[in-house]
């Protein structure tokens, strides 16, 4: 894990005025990431209109996501499944709050 976050912030670091913003920004994509990967996560996040939004997701579900964009996500978004709305959800990482 270690090495992944390492390997994050230095393609990141350039969206950030500090090394350290970088490192902690990757540090938490992983964490999440890792997180849902293992089962049910609770964080929370503040939407594109300012909401607080608290989700529990995911990426343990039968359904894979299936991409309606041929675009690459950007290296801020986390797709997890949400548990509550049913269905496949993302997020900003540069706006999750815990």
């Amino acid at each position: 894990m270690n090495s992944k976050a390492l390997k994050l912030a230095h393609k990141i670091k350039s969206n950030f005025s500090t090394w350290a913003e970088a490192l902690v920004c990757a540090w938490a994509k992983i964490k999440l990431q890792s997180q849902l990967r293992k089962g049910v996560a609770s964080f929370s996040f503040i939407k594109k209109n300012g909401e607080v939004r608290e989700a529990l997701g995911t990426l343990l579900f039968d359904t894979p996501y299936i991409s309606t964009s041929k675009k690459v996500s950007p290296w801020h978004i986390v797709k997890f499944f949400d548990t509550v709305k049913n269905a496949w959800r993302s997020m900003d990482i540069r706006t999750l709050i815990k």
